[in-house]
């Protein structure tokens, strides 16, 4: 398991110098990397940046919080993401990360949908459609 309290409480202190700018930032270079193109619909309001290559999520990037969630292929450590919280993780679906619900509503409000999420055990997925 992926204990990711203490990656929110990081990122909801570090929310304040966060921007729009910067997500779309981290996110270009990923698409670079990673030979990937972004999915994000700023129409609908969507809080998270995908980064995708072949129909498969190899990153999410917070739009509120300095806070990326990045699959462990692309070797998160030597991507030089500074000013933001990284958590590697092994895929997207995985229900490897857990979290109290005081901590996810700490970093991203009190959303009935969080209610969805077990603490004890969920996927970057279930959190992205919670918090999307």
């Amino acid at each position: 398991m992926i204990d990711i309290d203490a990656s929110l409480r990081d990122a909801r202190s570090l929310a304040d110098a966060w921007t729009t700018g910067n997500a779309l930032e981290v996110s270009s270079r990923l698409e670079r990397i990673a030979s990937a193109k972004l999915d994000w619909d700023t129409g609908a309001g969507e809080n998270w940046i995908r980064v995708v290559r072949h129909d498969h999520v190899l990153a999410l990037i917070s739009t509120v919080l300095p806070l990326a969630f990045v699959e462990a292929s692309l070797t998160p450590s030597k991507l030089q993401l500074e000013a933001m919280v990284v958590v590697e993780v092994p895929n997207m679906d995985s229900e490897l990360l857990c979290a109290t619900s005081e901590t996810l509503q700490y970093a991203f409000g009190d959303s009935t949908r969080l209610d969805s999420i077990s603490e004890d055990r969920f996927s970057v997925q279930d959190l992205w459609y919670a918090t999307v």
